[in-house]
């Protein structure tokens, strides 16, 4: 019994010693003070004002209404391993709930003893709510991501996002499969090498002209394997108009080309059909005309 008033007399000689200095009423955070029976000998005006005035109560009834010790109680653990212990509660309040970050250190006596545990108690609500909001914006930019690649992927047309050195940054699925290869073997490669087998680039490169011009290009080409492609550029402008990047969208329109060729062909040829029949046409009337003529001649000499 004299050791228990002892330690309690220790524990009010520390805590006088703190109030006189006004370090623990300086912090701006919640501190409190409890014995090793976990009952609260002191709070500073912070703690009160976030969980309220509770000396001479058990912190776990005072805090949690738990008729024992919390599980994870950073002071327990504190007591245990004589270590700071840090951990996170939600405490529902009047206003909501709260959450508060609370960190435990043990106090110890003259002889190395401990007589008793300091709380730091730090009210985190607002970066909690942060921290949720943000990752509900993390989550939501992610699926609107996935869904804008998904939407990207499922379009036949090459797509490729193009740095100012011609260097792919992005590629959709039509434009690795257009090439036979993965969409991870295009990226950082130059495109020049990738479609053309250059090691320079194109005379006619319409990415190199919205880099230059800042505006949408267009262009038509053919590459090596006997392809025609119609391109068009837009080019990523940052907040003072400087085209970061280029977006080229590349359509295979070789069958198209092929067809309109086929059909001009035709055409010339049914022209060409409807000249010489329109010339047959005039040469059977100036026959008609002239075996016309002569039968009237005829009639003539047989009179």
């Amino acid at each position: 019994m004299g050791d228990m008033k002892e330690k309690n007399k220790e524990i009010e000689q520390i805590i006088k010693n703190l109030e006189e200095q006004g370090i623990l009423e300086a912090i701006g955070d919640g501190v409190s003070i409890q014995d090793t029976d976990f009952k609260v000998l002191y709070q500073n005006q912070v703690h009160k004002n976030i969980i309220g005035d509770h000396a001479g109560e058990y912190c776990y009834e005072a805090y949690e209404q738990r008729e024992k010790t919390c599980e994870g109680c950073p002071v327990a653990m504190a007591f245990k391993d004589g270590k700071t212990n840090t951990t996170e509660r939600s405490i529902p309040t009047e206003k909501g709930i709260i959450y508060i970050e609370v960190t435990a250190s043990p106090i110890r006596d003259s002889s190395g003893k401990i007589i008793a545990g300091i709380e730091v108690a730090r009210d985190i609500t607002e970066r909690k709510r942060t921290e949720k909001a943000l990752m509900e914006s993390e989550t939501k930019f992610r699926r609107l991501s996935q869904e804008f690649q998904a939407l990207l992927d499922a379009i036949p047309d090459n797509l490729t996002l193009q740095s100012p050195d011609l260097k792919v940054l992005w590629a959709n699925h039509g434009a690795a499969f257009g090439l036979g290869r993965e969409v991870s073997d295009l990226i950082d490669q130059y495109c020049y090498k990738l479609w053309h087998d250059r090691s320079t680039p194109c005379e006619r490169c319409p990415v190199q002209k919205s880099f230059r011009t800042g505006n949408t290009e267009s262009d038509i080409v053919s590459t090596p394997d006997g392809r025609i492609w119609e391109l068009r550029t837009v080019p990523i402008k940052n907040e003072n108009g400087g085209v970061l990047s280029v977006i080229e969208v590349g359509r295979d329109i070789t069958e198209r080309k092929k067809m309109e060729k086929e059909v001009k062909e035709r055409i010339e040829e049914l022209e060409k059909f409807y000249e010489m029949a329109i010339g047959r046409e005039l040469k059977m009337k100036e026959l008609k005309d002239e075996i016309k003529r002569l039968q009237i001649e005829l009639a003539k000499y047989q009179k």
